[in-house]
C-alpha cells in the first residue's frame, strides 16, 4: 500500500472493527487491480468507502447504468441538482466545526436527484453530546440548497428542498420540545384530537406522546415556543 495520511480517512471509518477495516482494504485492492495499479492508493480506499455507502443506501449503479441514467437526464436538471448540492456544501464549509464533506453524487440510483454525504468531525464524536450551536449549523446547512437555487434561478425555485425543510422542522422541534433536551424540552405535550398513543422506544417503554410526532403539540403553545 502506498503511504498517505490516514487521518484523512478517520472521519469515514469511525466505529469500524478490525474485520471491517480488512474488508475495506480488500475491496480497495480489487479496485486497484481493476485500474492496473501495483499499489493501493488513498483514492482506491475512498472509492471503496463510497461503494459501501451507496450499497447500504440501495442506490449503487454499475458504470453502464450510471452512464445511461446521465444520458437520459437533461442538462438543465443536472445543473439544478448541482446548484442545490453546491449550496449545502458551501454553507457547510463556512462552519469550521461542522461535519466533513465526504462526497456528492448526481443521479444516484437512477433517480433525478442528488446526494451529499457528510461525516461528523472527530472532536464532535469524541465530545459525546450535541450542542445547540451544532443543531443550528445543521439547520443553516440544510437551507443551503434552496438558498443556492434562489441566488442562481431567482424565484423559479423547485420543491426539491422539501426533505431539507422536513429535516429543519424536526431539528427545531427537537431543540424546543424533546424530553431529552434539558433546557427547553420540558414542555408538556398534548395529543391532537383523534390521534392514537404510540410506544416511543424499542425497549417497550411507553411514553404517552412522542416529541417528534407531527400530530403532537406543546400544551398551551406560547408565541415564544411556537
Amino acid at each position: 500500500m502506498s503511504s498517505f495520511p490516514l487521518d484523512q480517512l478517520v472521519f469515514r471509518t469511525v466505529g469500524y472493527s478490525g474485520a471491517d477495516i480488512r474488508n475495506l482494504v480488500n475491496e480497495a485492492a480489487i479496485m486497484s487491480v481493476r485500474k492496473n495499479h501495483s499499489l493501493i492508493s488513498q483514492q482506491d480506499i475512498v472509492d471503496a468507502l463510497d461503494k459501501q455507502l451507496l450499497e447500504g443506501m440501495g442506490v449503487l449503479l454499475t458504470e453502464e447504468e450510471q452512464q445511461k441514467c446521465e444520458a437520459s437526464v437533461s442538462l438543465n436538471t443536472k445543473r439544478l441538482l448541482a446548484v442545490h448540492e453546491a449550496g449545502h456544501i458551501l454553507l457547510a464549509h463556512l462552519f469550521p466545526r461542522f461535519d466533513w464533506h465526504a462526497f456528492s453524487q448526481l443521479l444516484p440510483g437512477g433517480k433525478e436527484t442528488a446526494i451529499s454525504v457528510f461525516y461528523p468531525r472527530e472532536e464532535m464524536v469524541d465530545q459525546g453530546y450535541t450542542t445547540f450551536g451544532y443543531l443550528k449549523m445543521q439547520m443553516v446547512v440544510a437551507h443551503g440548497g434552496r438558498c443556492a437555487e434562489r441566488l442562481v434561478f431567482g424565484n423559479d425555485i423547485t420543491d426539491g428542498g422539501r426533505d431539507d425543510l422536513e429535516k429543519i422542522t424536526k431539528i427545531a422541534r427537537e431543540m424546543v420540545i424533546s424530553p431529552r433536551n434539558s433546557r427547553l424540552g420540558l414542555t408538556t405535550l398534548v395529543r391532537r384530537v383523534g390521534m392514537m398513543d404510540r410506544p416511543d422506544s424499542s425497549d417497550g417503554e411507553l411514553l404517552k406522546y412522542k416529541w417528534d410526532d407531527p400530530s403532537v403539540v406543546p400544551a398551551g403553545m406560547t408565541v415564544e415556543v411556537s
